[in-house]
């Protein structure tokens, strides 16, 4: 996961702790590197840096997008962007934005523009800014599952409105 701030590849390995010392060596092998990152053990988790940008602040607007994994650079440069995370493999990131609603319907359009979706995932109180992109283009699918799965529209009435919205074409 790439981190606007401070600039930085961040990499999870997972595995038993019997296993993860050998795949950690070989990483830093890999990458060489045989020196422990400065700071040590001792040294702030970068992942909480992580944790921060991707759940906002009061003053940030945060949304998560996802486009084909070679558009992301292209998307995220052109947002006005206070941090970003992104999945370089996958296309997945994670914005934040000044909290204004302008700001937020452009990066929505962008997203957009390169065939991608978008959700707004937290706002300060008082943004009056669309929490989602323009629909998909499975949309027709999307209403098929919704339909199938929830006949009678109890679960999460209203929750892809204006997308999946009862009654609408």
């Amino acid at each position: 996961e790439w981190v606007s701030d401070p600039g930085a590849l961040l990499v999870r390995v997972e595995g038993t702790e019997a296993a993860l010392p050998e795949r950690l060596e070989r990483l830093r092998e890999l990458l060489g590197q045989t020196d422990t990152p400065a700071g040590g053990a001792a040294a702030a988790d970068p992942w909480d840096g992580h944790t921060r940008l991707t759940r906002g602040t009061l003053d940030d607007a945060v949304l998560r997008t996802g486009v084909r994994p070679s558009r992301l650079p292209g998307v995220l440069a052109g947002l006005d962007t206070r941090g970003i995370t992104a999945g370089l493999g996958t296309g997945v990131a994670t914005v934040a934005l000044p909290a204004d609603p302008v700001t937020v319907a452009a990066a929505h359009a962008a997203v957009h523009a390169a065939g991608g979706t978008s959700v707004l995932r937290s706002r300060p109180v008082g943004l009056d800014a669309p929490a989602w992109g323009p629909a998909p283009s499975a949309l027709a699918v999307l209403r098929a599952v919704k339909q199938e799965l929830d006949p009678a529209g109890r679960l999460g009435p209203g929750r892809l409105a204006p997308w999946l919205t009862e009654g609408a074409s």
